[in-house]
């Protein structure tokens, strides 16, 4: 069976509520049914911090969203536990607090606790998250809930992840060591999971750089592993460091995308890219600016395709179109295409 044959398959057989055994559960479609009316290109964060990286995931009637949180009282530290809020329509918000939390002394996430990304399958959720130890070395670790509603349901799982590739600069525990920023992605035709993860590469890196950026990728049968480090799928051809890596593969012709955002000094200053290749571990095009925002989350819901995005510390969501009258289809944003619109459309004075 080819790929488009599979993904037509898989959409049948989510539609009916049959998801074949073995399979990941699909957090959109396997949910209850959803409101049909959203508030899009609003932005949210809590009262008393901003936002950093996030995940926004669906589970009983409800979006979820777990983010990292800066808290405005600059004599707190960053990165303590991760934000939990939910909402239905993304208009109206229920803040739910914190959730996890940094681990006691020695432990991989002893100073601070990055990137969450959640995912289902079956009854259980998965939040793959960066630990960050006393050092800044970073590893891949997991923690687990069958209830999500529940703030204090989720259970640490340990470390799951470590670049152990060639390439990898990757000094260890002692020192500051990049790993992080996990996705998670099933593919349909390999039958097998990847992860990917952003960090840095000491070999093999373009334009004679001594040292280069890449978004990583490890594969498993399982959701739980273990992983086996693939190594690099992309090498920065010019300094600074990729994050937030999200790939995509919406089944319009076969192909992969894969969004980051460029880092540069300071952390900021590159933009979110976007690549394309027909592979999910590459070859990629060359890289596209895409907008708004950076660290995306990128989901089907009843409302079609949807995206959440980082602005000014804060997390928005607006729509993902699909334009098929390119090859491959090309993505857009229904916040970066209102922004393309002549004024006089937008209802500004003529």
């Amino acid at each position: 069976m080819n790929r488009r044959s599979r993904f037509v398959l898989l959409m049948a057989l989510l539609f009916v509520g049959l998801v074949p055994p073995g399979s990941p559960a699909s957090p959109v479609l396997a949910q209850s049914p959803m409101p049909m009316s959203f508030c899009y290109n609003q932005v949210w964060r809590p009262a008393n911090a901003l936002l950093k990286d996030h995940a926004l995931f669906r589970y009983d009637g409800y979006y979820y969203l777990i983010a990292i949180q800066i808290p405005l009282d600059p004599q707190q530290p960053e990165g303590q536990t991760f934000v939990y809020a939910r909402t239905r329509d993304f208009c109206a918000w229920e803040d739910l607090g914190t959730v996890l939390g940094v681990g006691p002394a020695g432990s991989a996430d002893e100073a601070q606790i990055w990137a969450p990304h959640v995912v289902s399958f079956g009854a259980t959720w998965y939040m793959y998250y960066t630990g960050v130890n006393r050092n800044v070395a970073q590893t891949i670790m997991l923690a687990t809930s069958t209830n999500p509603a529940d703030p204090q349901s989720w259970s640490k799982r340990g470390t799951v992840f470590i670049p152990s590739h060639p390439e990898a600069a990757y000094p260890g525990p002692q020192s500051w060591s990049d790993a992080r920023d996990p996705m998670i992605f099933y593919d349909w035709p390999s039958s097998q999971y990847v992860m990917y993860y952003t960090g840095v590469d000491k070999k093999n890196c373009p334009n004679g750089l001594p040292i280069c950026g890449i978004v990583g990728a490890a594969t498993a049968a399982r959701i739980t592993g273990p992983w086996e480090d693939r190594g690099a799928v992309l090498r920065l051809d010019s300094p600074g460091v990729p994050e937030s890596a999200y790939v995509v593969a919406p089944g319009l012709g076969g192909s992969y995308y894969l969004f980051y955002n460029h880092a540069v000094a300071g952390g900021v200053g590159g933009g979110q890219k976007l690549v394309v290749g027909a592979n999910p571990l590459g070859p990629w095009s060359a890289p596209t600016r895409f907008t708004p925002g950076w660290a995306s989350d990128f989901f089907q819901s009843s409302d079609g395709w949807i995206m959440s995005y980082l602005g000014d510390y804060e997390v928005g969501v607006t729509r993902l179109i699909w334009d098929s009258r390119f090859t491959p289809a090309r993505p857009q944003s229904a916040f970066e295409k209102r922004l393309h619109l002549p004024a006089v459309l937008r209802g500004a004075a003529p």
